[in-house]
């Protein structure tokens, strides 16, 4: 990653970081679980998939406790991908499958493509292993 955009990637994380700070005496909402997402997004951009996977993991509790399944189906999705760059192919799935069936369940169409080539790609490469 180059410097302008790792000074990018920080600046980004301090605002968001500013922003719950600003709601932290608030019951969380949707848009804080989305920044919680967004925060998991950068983590991982920036190669520190433990800590995307802890922001990850708030924004889907968030999203589940609000019964938003649309953001629970994208939250779903970043954790498998994290398994997936760590080469933990069977959490991988598991986590895209249910992103998966949450989007085909409520016929939301965000993503459901990327996801399902995922799930494929993934299966092709378990059946050669």
């Amino acid at each position: 990653m180059s410097d302008h955009k790792k000074d990018d990637s920080q600046k980004t994380k301090e605002h968001l970081r500013e922003v719950l700070e600003l709601d932290k005496e608030t019951d969380y909402c949707k848009e804080d679980a989305m920044i919680f997402d967004n925060m998991g997004v950068i983590y991982s951009e920036m190669g520190d998939l433990e800590e995307a996977m802890k922001y990850h993991q708030k924004a889907l509790k968030i999203f589940r406790e609000l019964d938003h399944r649309e953001g629970e189906a994208i939250t779903l999705n970043n954790i498998g991908l994290i398994y997936q760059t760590k080469g933990d192919l069977e959490n991988a799935l598991k986590y895209l499958k249910d992103a998966l069936n949450i989007i085909d369940k409520y016929k939301f169409t965000y993503g459901r493509d990327v996801i399902q080539n995922e799930i494929n790609s993934i299966m092709n490469d378990l059946e050669e292993n």
